[in-house]
Protein backbone atom coordinates (compact mmCIF):
# COMPACT_ATOMS: atom_id res chain seq x y z
CA UNK A 1 0.00 0.00 0.00
CA UNK A 2 1.05 3.82 -1.06
CA UNK A 3 0.11 6.89 1.04
CA UNK A 4 -2.98 8.60 -0.31
CA UNK A 5 -1.37 11.79 -0.35
CA UNK A 6 2.09 11.40 -1.46
CA UNK A 7 2.10 8.00 -2.73
CA UNK A 8 4.87 6.83 -0.61
CA UNK A 9 5.51 3.18 0.08
CA UNK A 10 7.30 4.25 3.49
CA UNK A 11 4.36 3.52 6.02
CA UNK A 12 4.58 2.78 9.61
CA UNK A 13 2.01 0.89 11.35
CA UNK A 14 0.37 2.73 14.02
CA UNK A 15 -2.63 0.38 15.36
CA UNK A 16 -4.30 -3.04 14.17
CA UNK A 17 -7.96 -3.50 15.90
CA UNK A 18 -8.00 -6.35 14.08
CA UNK A 19 -11.55 -6.72 11.35
CA UNK A 20 -14.93 -4.74 12.07
CA UNK A 21 -18.53 -4.20 10.39
CA UNK A 22 -19.04 -1.38 8.61
CA UNK A 23 -20.47 1.60 11.47
CA UNK A 24 -23.70 2.17 11.63
CA UNK A 25 -24.63 -1.34 10.39
CA UNK A 26 -27.68 -2.37 12.52
CA UNK A 27 -28.46 -6.20 11.67
CA UNK A 28 -31.82 -7.30 11.61
CA UNK A 29 -33.43 -10.04 13.54
CA UNK A 30 -33.23 -12.14 10.21
CA UNK A 31 -30.01 -11.48 9.70
CA UNK A 32 -28.26 -12.30 13.38
CA UNK A 33 -27.39 -15.79 12.29
CA UNK A 34 -25.77 -14.90 9.03
CA UNK A 35 -22.59 -14.42 8.32
CA UNK A 36 -21.57 -10.96 8.45
CA UNK A 37 -18.73 -8.49 6.20
CA UNK A 38 -15.73 -7.53 7.65
CA UNK A 39 -13.13 -5.58 6.76
CA UNK A 40 -9.66 -4.63 8.33
CA UNK A 41 -8.78 -1.28 10.30
CA UNK A 42 -5.61 -0.78 10.27
CA UNK A 43 -4.15 2.70 10.99
CA UNK A 44 -0.98 3.88 9.03
CA UNK A 45 1.38 6.70 9.63
CA UNK A 46 3.37 7.76 6.37
CA UNK A 47 6.77 8.30 7.41
CA UNK A 48 7.29 10.72 4.33
CA UNK A 49 4.67 13.06 4.59
CA UNK A 50 3.41 12.25 8.08
CA UNK A 51 -0.32 11.46 6.98
CA UNK A 52 -2.51 9.39 9.58
CA UNK A 53 -4.43 7.06 7.26
CA UNK A 54 -6.24 4.12 7.38
CA UNK A 55 -5.36 0.73 5.39
CA UNK A 56 -8.49 0.24 4.07
CA UNK A 57 -11.52 2.15 2.98
CA UNK A 58 -14.80 0.34 2.88
CA UNK A 59 -17.13 0.51 -0.16
CA UNK A 60 -18.85 4.08 -0.49
CA UNK A 61 -21.54 2.21 -1.11
CA UNK A 62 -21.86 -0.09 1.48
CA UNK A 63 -21.62 2.47 4.31
CA UNK A 64 -23.74 5.32 2.86
CA UNK A 65 -27.09 3.71 2.34
CA UNK A 66 -30.88 4.13 2.56
CA UNK A 67 -30.69 2.44 6.28
CA UNK A 68 -28.05 5.33 7.19
CA UNK A 69 -28.72 6.31 10.98
CA UNK A 70 -26.35 8.83 12.21
CA UNK A 71 -27.01 12.14 12.22
CA UNK A 72 -24.73 15.57 13.25
CA UNK A 73 -27.59 17.38 15.02
CA UNK A 74 -28.35 14.17 17.28
CA UNK A 75 -24.84 15.11 19.33
CA UNK A 76 -25.57 18.57 21.04
CA UNK A 77 -21.65 18.72 21.80
CA UNK A 78 -20.93 18.12 17.87
CA UNK A 79 -23.38 20.02 16.95
CA UNK A 80 -22.28 23.50 19.04
CA UNK A 81 -18.36 22.76 17.58
CA UNK A 82 -19.74 22.83 13.82
CA UNK A 83 -21.13 25.76 14.55
CA UNK A 84 -18.72 27.01 16.78
CA UNK A 85 -16.53 26.33 13.62
CA UNK A 86 -18.82 28.12 11.45
CA UNK A 87 -18.58 31.35 12.76
CA UNK A 88 -15.04 31.48 13.28
CA UNK A 89 -14.43 30.44 9.65
CA UNK A 90 -16.84 33.71 8.58
CA UNK A 91 -15.30 35.87 10.96
CA UNK A 92 -11.62 34.73 9.92
CA UNK A 93 -12.08 34.93 6.31
CA UNK A 94 -14.67 37.71 6.56
CA UNK A 95 -17.27 35.48 4.46
CA UNK A 96 -20.31 37.44 3.29
CA UNK A 97 -23.31 36.94 1.08
CA UNK A 98 -21.32 36.76 -1.88
CA UNK A 99 -19.62 33.98 -1.18
CA UNK A 100 -20.60 30.49 -1.12
CA UNK A 101 -19.95 27.16 0.94
CA UNK A 102 -19.86 23.55 -0.21
CA UNK A 103 -20.08 20.47 2.76
CA UNK A 104 -18.59 17.62 1.06
CA UNK A 105 -20.56 14.88 3.53
CA UNK A 106 -22.78 17.53 5.18
CA UNK A 107 -25.19 14.92 6.80
CA UNK A 108 -28.09 16.39 8.05
CA UNK A 109 -26.84 20.09 7.32
CA UNK A 110 -25.67 21.14 10.84
CA UNK A 111 -22.41 22.57 9.77
CA UNK A 112 -24.05 24.53 7.31
CA UNK A 113 -27.08 25.95 9.61
CA UNK A 114 -24.47 29.26 11.10
CA UNK A 115 -23.59 30.39 7.16
CA UNK A 116 -27.38 29.89 6.27
CA UNK A 117 -27.71 32.27 9.55
CA UNK A 118 -25.26 34.63 7.74
CA UNK A 119 -27.44 34.67 4.44
CA UNK A 120 -24.15 32.70 2.81
CA UNK A 121 -24.97 30.39 0.17
CA UNK A 122 -24.41 27.15 0.50
CA UNK A 123 -24.75 23.54 -0.77
CA UNK A 124 -24.08 20.34 0.79
CA UNK A 125 -23.05 17.17 -0.47
CA UNK A 126 -24.35 13.73 1.17
CA UNK A 127 -25.00 10.46 -0.54
CA UNK A 128 -26.79 8.65 2.56
CA UNK A 129 -30.69 8.80 3.11
CA UNK A 130 -29.89 11.65 6.30
CA UNK A 131 -29.49 14.39 2.94
CA UNK A 132 -32.82 13.98 2.93
CA UNK A 133 -33.20 15.89 6.54
CA UNK A 134 -31.20 18.40 5.53
CA UNK A 135 -33.09 19.07 2.09
CA UNK A 136 -36.22 19.29 4.13
CA UNK A 137 -34.49 21.90 6.72
CA UNK A 138 -34.35 24.36 3.46
CA UNK A 139 -30.45 23.50 3.16
CA UNK A 140 -29.69 22.79 -0.18
CA UNK A 141 -28.04 19.52 -0.86
CA UNK A 142 -26.65 17.28 -3.35
CA UNK A 143 -28.28 13.33 -2.58
CA UNK A 144 -25.18 12.04 -4.36
CA UNK A 145 -21.55 10.60 -3.75
CA UNK A 146 -19.52 13.30 -4.84
CA UNK A 147 -17.28 13.22 -7.31
CA UNK A 148 -16.07 15.29 -10.39
CA UNK A 149 -19.26 15.06 -12.14
CA UNK A 150 -21.15 16.85 -9.10
CA UNK A 151 -18.43 18.88 -8.51
CA UNK A 152 -18.78 20.42 -12.47
CA UNK A 153 -22.42 20.63 -11.64
CA UNK A 154 -22.35 22.75 -8.19
CA UNK A 155 -19.89 24.91 -10.57
CA UNK A 156 -22.48 25.21 -13.17
CA UNK A 157 -25.21 26.02 -11.15
CA UNK A 158 -24.08 28.03 -8.06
Amino acid sequence: MNCQVCDSSDLYEVLDLGHHPPSDAFLTEEDLNQPETLHPLKVLFCKDCRLVQLSYAAPPKLLFTDQYVYMSSSNEPFKAQLHTFAEKLIEKLGLSEKDFVVDIGSNDGTFLEPFINHRIKVVGVDPSSIAKVAIEKGIPTVNEFFDENIAKTILEKH
